[in-house]
């Protein structure tokens, strides 16, 4: 593994853990029932904010935020169950996609994959990355952007991209 991607792996534990231990003092800024009691009310509060800047960032980020900042740290049951968050940064990433906007995306190279399966052995998120590898097409709204594939691949085949993607 090279010193690029150890210092990846690092940054992400550290902001994953950071987000884990400020958890109890952010949870307000995450709920949607502060968004609606605040809109009832007609006022913007910081939750609603916090809600606006992720789907604005998912737009150019997709779900990174999800495998960078979620305290969960991309583990797939809560991402389906639990979290009210995801939905929104989906949306925005549709968004995007169909907009043809260039952001931040994972680009591969089909014929230096080994097969040797590290990818989809690895991630988090249960996907089966060595097939999305093998099809030349890394789009897929289960991906969160970890880095977690790129990190773990012998051949350098999927690597970290902000691009138009593509279609």
């Amino acid at each position: 593994m090279s010193k690029r991607q150890t210092t990846r792996r690092r940054v992400r534990k550290a902001l994953i853990w950071g987000m884990f231990l400020l958890f109890p003092l952010l949870l307000d800024f995450f709920s949607p029932y502060i968004i609606i009691d605040g809109a009832s009310r007609g006022i913007v509060n910081g939750s609603m904010l916090v809600f606006a800047a992720m789907l604005l960032a998912s737009l150019f980020l997709g779900r990174a935020c999800c495998g960078w900042l979620c305290p969960a740290a991309g583990r797939r049951a809560f991402c389906h169950y639990g979290c009210w968050m995801a939905p929104f940064m989906i949306i925005g990433r549709k968004i995007r996609n169909l907009a043809r906007w260039p952001a931040l995306r994972l680009k591969v190279e089909a014929d230096l994959c080994v097969q040797c399966n590290l990818c989809s052995k690895n991630y988090p998120m249960s996907l089966d990355v060595e097939r999305l590898v093998l099809a030349g097409a890394m789009e897929h709204n289960e991906c969160i952007l970890c880095g977690t594939c790129v990190d773990v691949c012998p051949k350098d085949a999927i690597r970290y991209s902000f691009s138009k993607g593509n279609k």
